[in-house]
């Protein structure tokens, strides 16, 4: 099994109950908020991925995607706070959010966005502090998103010295040992 699988199977894991009970059968979409030119998005593809896998892994129907929400199943999503706000109220109430932006001053832009979405979702955080800083504002569905250290990814990334250019044509490495991944839709 892909070592982050342990995430999904610890009884304080938001998907225990699913991954593990009666509700397995529900479907999962992994999306990427990938707003039109904005490139950065691409930084929360390789958490993505690995959330895709563990579910995949564990027998979970899933499907990795861009700015694709389902109506009927669990959407994990990646960017939520690149989302206007009647976007982010249109999510259904199976989603949950994983926070990857620091929460600093409450004058960031993202930060009223991202305590808004906790108030109405579940939200996955890496940091502690994060976390306090948004209990502080009022959000009660902040959980702590234990990243792994020890994982290793399923198609292996290139090293600084293996990574050749990047082709134009194909968006890929040519030559490289990582091919885009074959799931995204």
């Amino acid at each position: 099994l892909f070592p982050y699988t342990t995430l999904f199977r610890s009884e304080r894991s938001p998907l225990h109950s699913i991954c593990t009970g009666t509700m397995r059968s529900i479907p999962f979409n992994v999306c990427v908020i990938r707003p039109r030119g904005y490139t950065h998005s691409a930084a929360f593809h390789e958490l993505a991925e690995l959330v895709f896998y563990s579910l995949q892994d564990l027998g979970q129907g899933v499907e990795l995607t861009h700015n694709r929400i389902i109506r009927h199943g669990v959407n994990v999503v990646f960017g939520a706070h690149l989302l206007g706000p009647e976007e982010a109220a249109q999510l259904p109430p199976a989603t949950l959010i994983v926070n990857t932006e620091q929460i600093g001053a409450l004058g960031m832009p993202w930060t009223q966005a991202i305590a808004r979405l906790a108030d109405r979702y579940t939200l996955w955080d890496y940091s502690d502090g994060n976390i306090g800083k948004l209990r502080q504002m009022g959000a009660t569905r902040v959980r702590k998103l234990v990243m792994p250290t020890d994982y290793t990814v399923r198609t292996p990334w290139p090293t600084p010295l293996q990574t050749p250019p990047i082709s134009p044509s194909t968006r890929a490495c040519p030559g490289s040992i990582r091919p885009p991944c074959p799931c995204w839709r």
